[in-house]
Protein backbone atom coordinates (compact mmCIF):
# COMPACT_ATOMS: atom_id res chain seq x y z
CA UNK A 1 0.00 0.00 0.00
CA UNK A 2 1.55 3.69 -1.14
CA UNK A 3 0.86 6.81 1.10
CA UNK A 4 1.23 10.26 0.18
CA UNK A 5 0.94 12.07 -3.46
CA UNK A 6 3.10 10.17 -5.98
CA UNK A 7 5.34 12.54 -7.79
CA UNK A 8 3.37 12.47 -11.22
CA UNK A 9 0.12 13.72 -8.86
CA UNK A 10 2.05 16.23 -7.45
CA UNK A 11 3.10 17.64 -10.49
CA UNK A 12 -0.40 17.82 -11.88
CA UNK A 13 -1.52 19.97 -9.11
CA UNK A 14 1.31 22.34 -9.51
CA UNK A 15 0.44 22.98 -13.65
CA UNK A 16 -3.25 22.97 -12.73
CA UNK A 17 -2.84 25.71 -10.55
CA UNK A 18 -0.26 27.11 -13.21
CA UNK A 19 -3.21 26.75 -15.67
CA UNK A 20 -5.35 28.18 -14.06
CA UNK A 21 -4.06 31.94 -14.63
CA UNK A 22 -2.78 31.29 -18.09
CA UNK A 23 -1.93 34.99 -18.62
CA UNK A 24 1.36 34.47 -16.22
CA UNK A 25 2.97 33.16 -19.46
CA UNK A 26 1.11 35.88 -21.51
CA UNK A 27 2.82 38.88 -19.84
CA UNK A 28 6.37 37.07 -19.17
CA UNK A 29 7.25 35.77 -22.45
CA UNK A 30 10.51 33.96 -21.29
CA UNK A 31 10.63 30.40 -22.73
CA UNK A 32 13.31 30.17 -19.41
CA UNK A 33 10.75 31.05 -16.97
CA UNK A 34 8.46 27.98 -18.48
CA UNK A 35 11.87 26.11 -17.86
CA UNK A 36 12.53 26.72 -14.55
CA UNK A 37 8.53 26.71 -13.53
CA UNK A 38 8.78 22.42 -14.62
CA UNK A 39 12.42 22.73 -12.74
CA UNK A 40 10.08 24.15 -9.36
CA UNK A 41 7.72 21.41 -9.92
CA UNK A 42 9.87 18.39 -10.40
CA UNK A 43 11.99 19.84 -7.14
CA UNK A 44 8.69 19.97 -5.23
CA UNK A 45 7.69 16.74 -6.36
CA UNK A 46 11.06 14.66 -5.70
CA UNK A 47 10.81 16.12 -2.09
CA UNK A 48 7.37 15.13 -1.65
CA UNK A 49 8.15 11.60 -2.81
CA UNK A 50 11.31 11.54 -0.70
CA UNK A 51 9.38 12.75 2.26
CA UNK A 52 6.61 9.94 1.73
CA UNK A 53 9.59 7.58 1.56
CA UNK A 54 11.15 8.44 4.22
CA UNK A 55 7.93 8.38 6.49
CA UNK A 56 6.56 5.42 5.15
CA UNK A 57 10.28 3.96 6.46
CA UNK A 58 9.68 5.51 10.02
CA UNK A 59 6.52 4.51 10.86
CA UNK A 60 7.00 0.90 9.71
CA UNK A 61 10.58 0.80 12.01
CA UNK A 62 8.09 1.77 14.51
CA UNK A 63 6.27 -1.11 14.08
CA UNK A 64 8.69 -3.59 14.51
Amino acid sequence: MRYGLRRNEVKRIIKQRINNNPDIFYYIEDEYIEELVDLISDGIADAIEANNKKLIDDLTKGLR
